[in-house]
């Protein structure tokens, strides 16, 4: 088995315990949802939580596919980010982790370590 290295733990932990957060409030938006919109969102949430989760499991389990998605959803973020903070309408502190979280995590799955914990 391959050593994996700690960061990449760190990194699979973070993907999984967002991928909670959106499920937690997915389910929290279609139990007190009042209409199809609210409940459709609520949806989207446990199901973007759900596929968050899996990618975070992946990307633990050194699976390239997994790394690649996560690539391109935490790239996604950073840009979300730098919007968010262009923007500052009251979450600016929300939009600086976010970042911080999104872009260290996203240079810490292309290390060196991370690269060869990746190769089969």
């Amino acid at each position: 088995m391959r050593p994996r290295p700690p960061a990449v733990a760190l990194v699979a932990a973070l993907i999984v315990m967002t991928g909670l957060i959106s499920l937690l409030g997915g389910v929290v938006a279609v139990a007190g949802a009042s209409g199809a919109v609210l409940i459709v969102g609520g949806v989207v949430d446990i199901v973007v939580g759900l596929a968050t989760i899996a990618v975070g499991v992946g990307v633990y389990r050194g699976i390239r596919v997994a790394r690649i998605v996560a690539t391109v959803v935490l790239a996604v973020r950073v840009v979300a980010s730098l919007v968010g903070l262009a923007s500052t309408g009251g979450l600016l502190v929300v939009a600086i982790i976010t970042l911080v979280l999104a872009a260290v995590s996203l240079i810490v799955l292309w290390t060196p370590p991370a690269n060869r914990f990746f190769r089969r």
